[in-house]
């Protein structure tokens, strides 16, 4: 079953904190937030975009340092905002795909709307 599903996936839909990362939020001296990305990350996506998958980012809190993340690994659009799924109703219509041609991958309860529509969810 979640072959089939894997099967028809035309977008990758990424949160970021606790999904491309390790959940942590650590500041420097000056008060700016560092990240840890992990570099396998980007390698899974360089393959995932070679498939013909597209993928894009739904976080709550877009920063310079995701835009820099995003941007490296080719992400098509990084958008920002809590209601996730007003935002999910917008990409899918962007990229004209359906529910059941996206994954989502997230981690929050804030995720959970967008986790029921996906075609393919991964919490």
């Amino acid at each position: 079953m979640i072959e089939e599903r894997a099967k028809k996936i035309k977008l990758l839909i990424l949160d970021v904190d606790g999904v491309l990362t390790d959940g942590r939020i650590i500041y420097d001296n000056f008060g700016d937030e560092i990240k840890c990305f992990n570099v396998y990350d980007g390698f899974g996506m360089t393959l995932l975009h070679r498939a013909g998958i597209k993928s894009v980012i739904i976080t709550a809190k877009k920063t310079r340092i995701v835009k820099r993340r995003a941007k490296d690994m080719h992400v098509a659009k990084v958008y920002s905002n809590y209601e996730k799924l007003k935002v999910y109703e917008k990409v899918i219509k962007r990229f004209r795909v359906k529910d059941e041609e996206t994954c989502f991958i997230g981690d929050d309860l804030i995720d959970l709307p967008v986790l029921k529509r996906a075609g393919l969810s991964i919490a």
